[in-house]
């Protein structure tokens, strides 16, 4: 017998799981959408001219939220937050959908940060195939089928994580790094005043470096740029100054 807030929480989870009433998602409202979860969170991720077919590959529409997904989203990324979400839904008690939500997470994370492998992917495979056909509800059945079709329609974008070391939506931080733009930057100092790790280098009037160790790729000096003069970069980096220039001055016998 459960009691006090433990109790509460499992009730809670309950009312939101018996919620996912299987209907029909309402698909207006996507046009600027490249992806589309249907009948989130459960159901299947399909391109928006598909999004009608759920239910034809033995997934089912259990919402009807239908997510609109755009292209700049990392599908690695993305199924990394949603297993966190369905193992807050899950009420937990059958094992095979509490750990098996537990172990998918922790597959995603780990290429999210740059320690992917093809047996994890293996792994990943073979936990979310359990899970479709022998979790004790529709939940964790529903989890797993939906997380088994994405496994297999987003291969190739988590190949280019593991193998490739790289994440075409440079969402990932562990495969993009921050620059400046020499022509953009006015020397300001607004993305000094909020890195949180002290990684950038510069004065008022002078080009702004990125000291590429210290960077956390975290972001904030890409918000608070007036110039847009900050950006993400893959394997092919901008050019910039190796060392303080004035602004306006570089690549007017400063590059060689």
């Amino acid at each position: 017998m459960e009691f006090g807030y433990e109790s509460m929480k499992n009730r809670v989870r309950q009312q939101k799981i018996d919620s996912l009433v299987r209907q029909t998602p309402e698909l207006s409202g996507l046009a600027d959408a490249k992806w589309v979860h249907v009948g989130y969170p459960l159901g299947r991720i399909l391109p928006v001219g598909k999004a009608d077919e759920t239910g034809e590959d033995g997934t089912v529409a259990y919402s009807n939220e239908a997510k609109a997904l755009g292209g700049s989203v990392c599908m690695v990324a993305y199924l990394k937050d949603l297993t966190l979400e369905l193992i807050e839904l899950s009420c937990s008690k059958c094992v095979l959908c509490r750990e098996g939500l537990r172990q998918l997470h922790l597959v995603f994370e780990a290429i999210t940060r740059g320690h992917g492998s093809p047996e994890q992917m293996q792994y990943a495979s073979e936990v979310a195939h359990a899970m479709s056909v022998g979790c004790d509800c529709d939940f964790g059945k529903g989890a797993g089928r939906m997380l088994e079709l994405a496994l297999e329609d987003f291969a190739e974008e988590f190949d280019q994580h593991i193998r490739k070391k790289m994440c075409p939506q440079l969402v990932c931080r562990a495969y993009f790094t921050v620059h400046v733009l020499a022509e953009r930057c006015i020397g300001c100092g607004k993305c000094m005043e909020v890195c949180p790790e002290g990684a950038i280098i510069g004065k008022n009037g002078y080009i702004h470096m990125v000291d590429q160790d210290m960077c956390e790729q975290c972001g904030k000096c890409l918000a608070v740029c007036p110039q847009n003069a900050r950006v993400k970069a893959g394997r092919v980096k901008p050019r910039g100054p190796e060392r303080l220039t004035r602004v306006g001055t570089y690549g007017k016998g400063e590059r060689k």
